[in-house]
């Protein structure tokens, strides 16, 4: 892989396995991050009841990523329908806790689209990629993962260092798919790097996209694409890899935390982004991002870069 070419790209933009099985390809941090052979340990599950707390955060909604970096993170039990890279920056280890799995420490992990858990990530620098139903590593990823909640991602130093352009930057950026394919090989998963977008699922997405902040029916749906309602809702969990209320709740949502800054009041948010009022917007923020919208306001920098 060319480095340089991406460490140009990534200053550009201004932006977590068998470890046996890679350690003749690269270097792994094995003493100031500790990250190989130990990088993820299964540790007692993280007490939910803690109080989520996030001082300060920066993110950048991208075109079909959701990328957050925050020096210090406690959430409540949060899921997304993203598949979620997480890698610490710091040395400092972070926790995941799965409902039946437990609680397990690591410096970057891959964490599957939709599955529940609890982070504790204190003072670690942590940067969190969400792939979304849409980019070109969601479905290989998806179908890597399987019915693993979660995957351990031994990292390079090298790629640590372009990681932590991504965190630094004012806008944190997108990895450039080079080093998202690498973190991905690194964790075992076998990816096809000729990565050709989904014509079908594109047609797809664009519909429903196009229905928002509309409150479009599953039947209104249905008859754009000229597709009865049973059959639409299959193939769009087919082609996309997420239901289509999924989709459409995830999109409603990144349209809400584009215009969060700009919003008088949250219900007028609510009404101008398609949900059925304050109450459910709040729900939604909480269960995406463990933080109502007033929390988020107060503690989060925001840069849409999708509608650009």
């Amino acid at each position: 892989m060319e480095l340089r070419l991406f460490l140009e790209f990534a200053v550009g933009f201004s932006m977590a396995g068998d470890d046996s099985d890679h350690e003749s390809s690269i270097t792994l941090l094995e003493g100031e991050l500790g990250v190989g052979a130990h990088v993820m340990q299964r540790r007692d599950p993280v007490n939910r009841a803690e109080a989520p707390e996030c001082p300060s955060s920066r993110a950048a909604l991208h075109p079909r990523s959701f990328v957050i970096a925050t020096p210090h993170l406690i959430s409540g039990p949060i899921k997304r329908p993203a598949v979620t890279l997480l890698v610490s920056l710091n040395a400092r280890p972070f926790n995941v806790a799965v409902p039946g799995f437990g609680g397990v420490e690591a410096h970057a992990a891959f964490v599957g689209a939709g599955q529940e858990r609890v982070l504790r990530a204190r003072n670690c620098d942590l940067l969190s990629v969400n792939i979304e139903p849409g980019h070109v590593l969601f479905r290989p990823l998806q179908q890597a993962l399987g019915e693993r909640p979660l995957q351990r991602v031994p990292a390079a130093r090298e790629v640590l260092d372009l990681l932590q352009l991504c965190f630094k930057a004012v806008v944190p950026g997108e990895p450039h798919l080079e080093i998202l394919v690498e973190l991905c090989e690194n964790a075992g998963f076998a990816v096809d790097r000729s990565l050709r977008p989904r014509n079908r699922a594109n047609e797809l997405m664009a519909t429903v996209d196009d229905a928002i902040p509309g409150r479009a029916s599953l039947s209104q749906l249905a008859n754009t694409l000229r597709l009865s309602e049973s059959r639409l809702s299959h193939l769009f969990v087919e082609e996309v890899g997420v239901p289509l209320r999924t989709y459409l709740l995830w999109r409603r949502y990144r349209l809400a935390l584009s215009r969060l800054s700009s919003q008088t009041t949250f219900t007028q948010l609510a009404s101008d982004t398609g949900f059925a009022d304050a109450a459910h917007l709040t729900r939604t923020f909480v269960g995406y991002l463990g933080f109502s919208p007033r929390r988020v306001v107060n503690s989060c920098f925001i840069q849409d870069l999708a509608s650009r």
